[in-house]
């Protein structure tokens, strides 16, 4: 058995799950005015923007080894990309204001989760649209 074979869909639940789960607790915050539910959120949030390296990663060790060139599978990946690199930028900048202008930094942390959550949602579309409408990566 290969232990790397079919890693990717292993691992690409965990940023899916933990994207929308950053906005939920984002959500609940904001209606409970809890501040530890606000700061889970961002750690959630961070563990979902690391845990896009490794689904990255193997995402494209996938596709070459399949030797994928199917148009979603583009698409599926060029948006992934443009999560990874939205969601490092959006920490880089939600830390340096969080230092400078605190008020605007939980804003803008509220628009990246949602951002976050609605992208990762259509990557998985996409990704889920190369396997059920397509076989890309089923075993025949």
């Amino acid at each position: 058995i290969d232990l790397l074979a079919h890693l990717h869909p292993k691992l690409v639940h965990f940023p899916v799950a933990l994207f929308i789960t950053a906005w939920m607790f984002d959500c609940i915050s904001f209606l409970l005015k809890k501040e530890s539910v606000y700061k889970a959120a961002v750690y959630v949030y961070v563990m979902a923007a690391l845990s896009l390296i490794p689904a990255g990663l193997s995402g494209l060790w996938e596709g070459n080894r399949l030797h994928l060139h199917h148009p979603v599978f583009y698409l599926h990946r060029n948006i992934a990309f443009i999560l990874l690199i939205q969601s490092w930028i959006s920490l880089i900048i939600y830390f340096v204001l969080r230092r400078r202008i605190s008020a605007h930094a939980r804003l803008f942390f509220s628009l990246v989760c949602l951002l976050s959550a609605a992208v990762v949602v259509i990557v998985g579309f996409y990704g889920g649209q190369m396997v059920y409408d397509y076989g890309i990566g089923i075993s025949s």
